[in-house]
């Protein structure tokens, strides 16, 4: 049976299941709120199906920061240096 992958591709919240402060899962999400759920169903899951108490269990969700430019051509040849 294949996984179905639980997020949204590339979404804007990013949210990281921790273990014992050990890294699980990362999964993001389009919205907050979608995020926050599904934090909440798995670690429910992790604590019903095993040893863990929710003491063991921490979710962090950051929002994601894409850092991007443009720059037209004219402008990078204006402001580069000949190398030769």
């Amino acid at each position: 049976m294949k996984m179905k992958y639980q997020g949204d591709y590339k979404g804007a919240w990013k949210a990281k299941l921790m273990i014992k402060d050990n890294l699980y899962k990362v999964v993001s999400f389009n919205s907050l709120s979608r995020a926050r759920l599904w934090a909440m169903r798995e670690a429910k899951k992790l604590v019903a199906d095993s040893y863990l108490t929710f003491d063991d269990v921490s979710v962090k969700i950051d929002e994601r920061k894409i850092i991007g430019y443009e720059i037209s051509s004219e402008e990078l040849l204006k402001n580069s240096e000949r190398v030769a």
